[in-house]
């Protein structure tokens, strides 16, 4: 079974790095550039999230706290 990342960061250019980086090493990824996409990636829980804490619309704590509760 593959392992997944959720990845909520909306600036492209990193989005695009981190994402590429983790389908190379055999990642499924999930990415999510605004609360409400990010929180529908965490079903199912991912092994992994990366969070930009600075984001604007991402609520950063709060996708955090979500994503303990998910698994």
């Amino acid at each position: 079974m593959r392992r997944r990342i959720l990845v909520a960061v909306p600036e492209l250019l990193f989005q695009s790095r981190i994402v590429a980086a983790a389908e190379e090493r055999g990642f499924d990824v999930n990415f999510g550039d605004t609360d409400a996409t990010a929180l529908a990636a965490l079903q199912p829980a991912p092994d992994l999230a990366i969070v930009d804490l600075q984001a604007s619309g991402i609520n950063a704590p709060a996708l955090i706290t979500a994503a303990k509760a998910a698994g």
